[in-house]
């Protein structure tokens, strides 16, 4: 009893990988930090802070996760205060200070 076995043809395997190099051409090189993290908090302690459109451009991300990244990682995870700031018709600006030291 012969069995036919299945056979992966290499035009359907260089069709991913094509697809997949196309996609991978599109994202936004890495920063030059350790992670996306430290990159954005590099931002947030510019003279003038960073904006969120400022943080999705870079990151290429869409504002709640940007949201999230600044309140739950960079707030509550690192303990970093978050200051926002807003001039009359501009963008709200989010700055961090100094490290806060733990209460007792």
């Amino acid at each position: 009893m012969a069995t036919k076995s299945k056979k992966t043809t290499s035009t359907a395997r260089s069709g991913k990988a094509a697809s997949r190099k196309s996609n991978r051409s599109n994202l936004v090189p890495a920063p030059p930090f350790e992670t996306k993290t430290d990159h954005v908090i590099g931002m947030l302690r510019r003279k003038d802070g960073a904006s969120l459109a400022e943080i999705m451009d870079v990151l290429g991300w869409k504002e709640h996760s940007v949201r999230a990244l600044l309140t739950a990682t960079i707030a509550k995870g690192r303990g970093l205060p978050l200051v926002k700031s807003r001039a009359p018709g501009g963008p709200t600006r989010y700055h961090v200070g100094a490290i806060r030291t733990p209460k007792p």
